[in-house]
């Protein structure tokens, strides 16, 4: 049987860069883990990951926490969304094969970058225990190595990370191998906007389709969703969220931060790096 930790957590959240934030556009289409209802997506939900520094992940006898503070405490206005949430994610990332990881570049920049993070499966809210946070013993894992990683601020933004082991009990996605996801499809992001438990955002859609290494969409993202998969209708995973617009404008009125909201097709749109942009990644397989 597993071991199961209680953990108490508070965010940290932290920016990665300023240009790596993220919006909402029209709807706020960010969802909580349980509640979703659709069993692919939730299914899809496990194999996603949360990047979080080990540092922050304070092993006890019986109940490791993290410090911190919450949205709220950070500026954000309370009157927002999962402001009374806690959080604790840098990034996210996704499982895609024995103790393979994909997040993005800017998340993986060097050794010390993979030495200082543990990649958790599971890190979800649940409302039974809305102060705490229970997650299993044998889904933290370190990084080994960094296998693959590029980052160009205006461009190809990815890593591929080896895990301490091989990852047990979940599925590996599906990715895209060759050619790219039509305009019209839609989309769905999985992951851990400012640095929040994990969130599903749908309703997605593509704006520009016509760079070769990444493209351009409306999706309801956030800093902490850099290395989040993004989905096409199939549960295919088509790229990795690595930047966009700025996610928080301040509330002069009210001294606080909400969220910046932009109409459908409005502001810069989010950058998707195409995961068919890692060379020769079946390879690492």
């Amino acid at each position: 049987m597993n071991k199961v930790y209680l953990i108490g957590l508070v965010i940290f959240a932290t920016s990665v860069c300023a240009n790596e934030t993220q919006v909402i556009y029209g709807e706020d289409d960010r969802v909580d883990s349980f509640e979703l209802s659709d069993k692919k997506l939730a299914d899809l939900a496990k194999s996603n990951v949360a990047l979080i520094k080990t540092s922050k992940l304070t092993a006890g006898r019986t109940h490791p926490s993290i410090k911190g503070k919450t949205l709220i405490e950070k500026g954000v206005c309370k009157t927002e969304r999962f402001a009374k949430q806690l959080a604790a994610a840098r990034c996210s990332g996704f499982f895609i094969g024995d103790d393979l990881i994909v997040t993005a570049g800017h998340c993986m920049v060097s050794e010390s970058d993979c030495a200082n993070q543990s990649i958790v499966f599971g890190y979800q809210y649940d409302p039974k225990f809305p102060k705490t946070y229970r997650v299993k013993n044998s889904d933290v894992y370190t990084c080994s190595k960094i296998l693959v990683q590029k980052y160009e601020r205006s461009g190809l933004d990815y890593a591929v990370i080896k895990l301490d082991r091989k990852v047990k009990h979940y599925t590996p996605l599906e990715f895209r191998t060759s050619g790219k996801i039509s305009k019209k499809e839609e989309l769905t992001t999985i992951g851990h906007p400012s640095g929040l438990p994990q969130k599903i955002a749908s309703g997605g859609s593509i704006r520009d389709n016509s760079k070769a290494g990444w493209f351009e969409a409306n999706l309801d993202t956030f800093h902490g969703n850099s290395g989040s998969a993004v989905f096409n209708s199939q549960g295919v995973v088509e790229g990795i969220l690595v930047r966009g617009e700025k996610d928080y404008v301040t509330d002069e009125k009210r001294g606080c931060r909400v969220v910046k909201v932009c109409k459908e097709g409005e502001c810069r749109g989010e950058d998707v790096t195409r995961i068919t942009s890692i060379p020769k990644l079946n390879d690492l397989l």
